[in-house]
């Protein structure tokens, strides 16, 4: 899970140096552990400060928000994704699987097709069909 670091600052994501500077100051004065008695200060200053290392640096920052955008894209592919209950698979599972079966099926009958002509040609020629049990 990535965390957003936009809002840890509460800046936004089109923040300019100077405020992302000035975000980074204020959140590190209230969780800096002189000044904020919690158990969990110092994570959370740890944590401002790698949100100020990736946004306070160009192509860190360009990075950051293209994971950013994509992780928002994922979830909201995963809440429009469809489930059909019916079944156990969601529906864009089951499609190939009928494909692959399909053709195997009109595979097999194209080879009793085949067969059964060839077996009308050489009667129909006047040759009989050979005797399998006479090797």
């Amino acid at each position: 899970m990535i965390i957003d670091y936009y809002k840890m600052l509460g800046i936004s994501t089109n923040a300019s140096a100077d405020e992302i500077k000035r975000a980074y100051r204020i959140k590190s004065k209230q969780y800096h552990p002189d000044l904020n008695p919690s158990n969990d200060a110092q994570e959370k200053l740890q944590t401002v400060q790698e949100a100020y290392d990736t946004l306070s640096n160009e192509h860190l920052r360009i990075v950051y928000d293209m994971k950013l955008k994509q992780v928002a894209t994922t979830k909201e592919t995963e809440k429009n994704f469809h489930y059909d209950f019916s079944s156990n698979y969601p529906k864009e599972n089951l499609y190939p699987q009928r494909r692959v079966n399909y053709v195997l099926i009109i595979a097999v009958v194209g080879f009793l097709i085949m067969g059964i002509a060839v077996a009308c040609f050489l009667f129909l020629k006047g040759n009989s069909v050979p005797d399998p049990t006479n090797y």
